[in-house]
């Protein structure tokens, strides 16, 4: 059952959270100016992560698309709510254009600020 990482999400986390508001944030996501922009090892997929403000949260969110051995778009993957653990939903086709845009790796990975955090 998806919910809440307590133990990566030490500085709180909206509450109560259902997968519809799991799936409102993904589909909310903006990737337009993503945090960070990573293509794998492999050169199979790329992910991006941008963050979304939801019921008085910073939370960030991954977009991940599949690659053509050319580095060209194959299709989408998944997208994931950092610390919302055991859910995860096919990336939604706008997002999926935005981030097979990016040819090139940028931004800094956020670290321990991809769990939520409070918006004062």
């Amino acid at each position: 059952m998806p919910g809440w990482d307590s133990t990566k999400c030490v500085n709180g986390y909206p509450d109560p959270f259902t997968e519809q508001d799991a799936e409102t944030v993904v589909n909310s996501a903006d990737f337009s100016a993503p945090v960070q922009v990573i293509k794998s090892n492999s050169g199979e997929t790329r992910t991006a992560y941008t963050y979304v403000e939801y019921k008085g949260y910073k939370l960030c969110v991954g977009g991940h698309i599949h690659l053509n051995p050319d580095g060209s778009y194959k299709g989408p993957g998944n997208s994931f709510i950092c610390g919302y653990a055991k859910w995860e939903m096919l990336t939604p086709d706008p997002a999926t254009k935005v981030i097979a845009g990016y040819t090139k790796d940028s931004g800094t990975f956020p670290g321990n600020d991809r769990y939520p955090r409070r918006i004062t």
